[in-house]
Order: structure tokens, then C-alpha cells, then sequence
């Protein structure tokens, strides 16, 4: 069952995360910036290249974001096109 959590949880729950995967597709590191308050504020950026040498990027502002829904390990964000990206982060633990 969903729940939500505020982006400031959000945040600091990717900020924790050794990595993540997009929309179960593809695994990268989350950048980061600090929530100012501002709706255009970018505070998540995912960046990577696939196998065919393309790049892609998903950028989040604040705008839209101050809720993050949260289901089973994912957090689900909406991107600078007004599109749902689903976000799990990854977690070390020592062995």
C-alpha cells in the first residue's frame, strides 16, 4: 500500500543510498542539492549512458515534490516534464 513521505525525508533517505535504479531500469548515483524552499529549485539529478553510447538525464525541482509517494523500497518523484520517475535507492550494509 502507498504512503507518503515529505521531500525532505526523501531527500535525506537518497542521500544515505549508495546508488539508486530508475524505473527499474537502470542504476546511477543521485545528485543532490540542497531544498532551498523555491518551486524551481533542481534538487535531483540522474545521469547516465547506455549501452549504445546515448546520454539521459531526469532532473527534479522542488515544484510537485513536496509529497513523494513511497511504495514497497521506491520513491516516486515527478521530473522537469511533469512525468512520474520511480527512484529505489540502494543500501551497503557491512558483510
Amino acid at each position: 500500500m502507498p504512503r507518503t513521505i515529505t521531500l525532505s525525508e526523501a531527500v535525506a533517505i537518497l542521500k544515505s543510498a549508495s546508488a539508486v535504479i530508475v524505473d527499474d531500469d537502470v542504476v546511477t548515483y543521485a545528485a543532490l542539492s540542497d531544498l532551498d524552499g523555491s518551486d524551481d529549485n533542481e534538487f535531483l539529478q540522474l545521469t547516465w549512458t547506455d549501452s549504445e553510447g546515448s546520454d539521459y538525464s531526469v532532473t527534479c525541482c522542488e515544484e510537485g515534490n513536496s509529497v513523494i509517494t513511497v511504495s514497497g523500497t521506491s520513491l516516486f518523484f515527478i521530473d522537469e516534464d511533469g512525468e512520474q520517475v520511480q527512484v529505489t535507492p540502494l543500501f551497503t550494509k557491512e558483510l
